[in-house]
């Protein structure tokens, strides 16, 4: 997900699974945008099964087969299903432990920083601070710290996250950097973004209640999950 490469932060409900994280993984994968393997997810909680490709039509078969859908049921039918054959995850214990050390502040500014720190030491977490830290200063100042304050916020029900994400979504049209982003990452593929603003201090301490105003009157959502 490279929302802040293209000025938005976490959105389409996301933010909410991310939000729900352990160690702060959340904020890490949304911060850097890192791509997520099938292993990677069931490492963090993100999915539950991993099927093969190719076992897929058969599960969707049994399903539609059934007389009574039960949790049991959706629960039971995967596990008998081939696993995709993935790599193992990349977040091993000790990335892990970085990630909790380097991602808990509550300032954007001191993460990056101490990420970008810990890029530049010679040990086994190097390298994958380094991935980290690029990918940051990739990213847009003020999805960064959008993406940051909004991560470190307690879940909230699904109507409300989707009502939050559609105010953030107008700010960043109107207020940030989703026009240059796109432009940048998209259409003219140059990856050299003029963002509105070049330091984080400038934008840190207001940023997130700018962006929570609404611009446009709220949605209305039929719901049935919470």
């Amino acid at each position: 997900m490279p929302e802040v490469k293209i000025g938005l932060s976490p959105d389409a409900g996301v933010d909410r699974l991310l939000a729900g994280l352990d160690r702060y993984c959340g904020i890490y994968i949304g911060m850097t945008g890192i791509r997520l393997s099938a292993a990677d997810m069931l490492e963090l909680g993100l999915v539950q099964h991993d099927i093969a490709a190719k076992a897929i039509s058969t599960l969707l078969e049994q399903l539609v087969t059934l007389e009574n859908i039960t949790p049991e049921c959706l629960e039971c039918l995967p596990k008998n299903m081939p696993h995709a054959k993935s790599p193992p995850s990349q977040f091993t214990p000790e990335i892990l432990d970085w990630i909790a050390e380097a991602f808990c502040s509550d300032s954007t500014a001191k993460i990056i920083s101490q990420v970008s720190d810990d890029a530049k030491k010679s040990n086994s977490i190097a390298n994958f601070a380094k991935t980290a830290d690029e990918s940051m200063q990739a990213g847009s100042p003020i999805s960064l710290c959008l993406t940051h304050r909004l991560l470190r916020l307690e879940p909230q029900k699904l109507e409300a996250t989707l009502q939050r994400n559609f105010i953030i979504g107008q700010n960043c049209f109107q207020h940030g950097d989703f026009y240059e982003g796109v432009r940048a990452l998209l259409i003219d593929k140059d990856n050299a973004p003029n963002w509105r603003y070049e330091s984080l201090s400038e934008i840190e301490n207001q940023i997130y209640d700018k962006f929570l105003t609404p611009i446009l009157p709220l949605l209305e959502l039929d719901i049935t999950v919470s």
